[in-house]
């Protein structure tokens, strides 16, 4: 059985992953655009998932840089606009010394918290020197249902939540990893530079809701739960009573020495 829950195969993947990225694209094209000016830049972008970074960063290096998207399962990246590679970060290997930028956004939680510091290492070897990170990864232990919520739905909320991170752990995925990323960059020899946190109110039944249900729908499909925590937990992000304070996604940009 593979480790990761979200697979490419999985009914409405691609729509859920549209969906993450109309959340985190801008704020990660934010951060991106600290690095300017990126023209020419030999670039990698890990974990790519539907390909909209890695398309961002191929139309601003060119016309001599280069992008490389890498992902377990490339069905739905477009080699026409990048280079295309099928690449499992945790058991293959990276070009040494070849990127001047590398990205890679919500890939380290999936990955077992053993593997953390040799994944990194990497990452690093790969860079040139002087070559920069931008990584992005969740804290989801910041995710909680509004104080004003009713208390009913607010119970349902949090078992919800305490299912999820449950799920989570038992696959050895590291659920505050955002408020370690710093710490783990830098004792794997990068010199941090600049971060970033960020986490949005939301609304029950807004686009951000719709992915949190289609996420928690994949993640019951995917571990076969018949425990229907799950389903209840889905089911609410439609209900427009639910305010929540969503997961902090934490982007730390580094460089290699």
């Amino acid at each position: 059985m593979s480790r990761y829950l979200y697979q490419n195969l999985s009914s409405g993947e691609l729509d859920r992953l549209h969906g993450l990225e109309a959340i985190e694209d801008p704020k990660t094209i934010e951060c991106l655009e600290v690095l300017n000016p990126v023209d020419g830049m030999s670039c990698l972008e890990v974990g790519a998932g539907a390909g909209s970074v890695a398309r961002w960063l191929a139309d601003r290096v060119k016309p001599s840089g280069s992008v490389i998207a890498t992902d377990t399962d490339v069905s739905f990246l477009d080699a026409t606009a990048y280079r295309v590679w099928e690449h499992n970060l945790r058991t293959d290997v990276l070009p040494a010394e070849t990127f001047d930028l590398v990205h890679i956004r919500h890939v380290l939680i999936h990955i077992p918290e053993r593997e953390h510091a040799s994944v990194l290492r990497k990452l690093y070897e790969s860079l040139k020197s002087g070559g920069r990170i931008l990584i992005e990864e969740s804290d989801l232990l910041s995710w909680e249902v509004d104080s004003q919520a009713p208390s009913g739905l607010a119970q349902r909320f949090r078992a919800g939540v305490d299912r999820t991170l449950t799920c989570y752990r038992s696959r050895d995925m590291l659920v505050d990893l955002g408020a370690r990323l710093e710490a783990l960059l830098s004792s794997s020899g990068f010199v941090v530079r600049r971060s970033w946190r960020r986490w949005r109110s939301v609304m029950g039944g807004s686009p951000e809701a719709m992915y949190q249900r289609a996420t928690a729908l994949q993640l019951r499909r995917s571990i076969e739960d018949r425990d229907e925590t799950l389903n209840d937990f889905a089911q609410l992000f439609a209900n427009q009573a639910l305010s929540y304070r969503s997961r902090t996604t934490v982007s730390v940009f580094a460089h290699k020495p």
